[in-house]
């Protein structure tokens, strides 16, 4: 299984942040083979990367035929500029996969350049799909990928 992960807005609270965060993950059982600044609160993102991620991960393993879960899940992420936002990142991604895991599938995190991956572009734009409809009540460009999305989940206390 591949998941392949993007986000739309930002976690800066200040005057030039965004109302909402999409965290998007499009999960596919084999990749595409066409290849081709994030501003965060980085206090924030501790806190609600790892909540965000595991949430996607449970709806992501949900949706496996049968419940069976894969031998294998590669987790794709954009390449994040930032080494401390990676960071945090890449740990959230870890505790999600690792608290479902327990050695029943091997697990691996990739940074990507969403510029050269298609399916990072695909997530890319769900992410934004997804964003604009909570943003701007945008039902136009959702319902394009409307077809292929299995849940939208709100974090529990993640509204002020």
């Amino acid at each position: 299984m591949y998941v392949y992960i993007d986000e739309a807005g930002n976690l800066d609270f200040g005057e030039h942040g965004t109302e909402f965060f999409a965290l998007t993950g499009v999960v596919m059982r084999r990749p595409s083979s066409t290849s081709t600044h994030r501003k965060t609160d980085r206090r924030c993102a501790e806190r609600l990367y790892p909540a965000a991620f595991s949430q996607l991960m449970e709806i992501a393993m949900a949706g496996e035929e049968g419940g069976v879960l894969p031998s294998r899940v590669i987790v794709v992420t954009d390449t994040l500029p930032v080494r401390r936002e990676r960071a945090a990142v890449t740990k959230a991604v870890k505790l999600a996969l690792h608290e479902r895991a327990k050695d029943a599938f091997e697990y691996r995190i990739l940074h990507h350049a969403s510029r050269a991956d298609l399916n990072l572009q695909v997530a890319d734009y769900v992410s934004w799909c997804v964003y604009r409809l909570a943003a701007r009540a945008d039902r136009r460009s959702f319902s394009r990928v409307e077809p292929c999305v299995r849940e939208i989940g709100e974090l529990e206390g993640a509204r002020g």
